[in-house]
C-alpha cells in the first residue's frame, strides 16, 4: 500500500467513524433509555407540519413570481 493508499483509507475511515458516530447521537434522542427522548410519533407530525407549511410558502411566492 502507498503512503497515499494508506492516507485515503485512514481518512475514509476516519469520515465512515464521524457518520456512525452522528447517527448514534441521532438515534439517541429516541432512545427508550434517553430520559429526554423525543416521540417519533410526535416529531413525525411536527416535520410534516412544518413541510406543509414551507410548501405552502412556496406555492405562493411562484404564484407571486413564477416558478424558476
Amino acid at each position: 500500500m502507498t503512503r497515499e493508499e494508506f492516507e485515503n483509507k485512514q481518512i475514509d475511515m476516519v469520515n465512515d467513524l464521524i457518520n456512525l458516530n452522528n447517527e448514534i447521537e441521532n438515534t439517541w434522542a429516541y432512545h427508550p433509555e434517553n430520559p429526554n427522548r423525543i416521540d417519533p410519533s410526535y416529531y413525525h407530525s411536527v416535520l410534516v407540519e412544518k413541510a406543509d407549511q414551507l410548501e405552502a410558502k412556496i406555492d405562493a411566492l411562484v404564484k407571486q413570481y413564477g416558478s424558476l
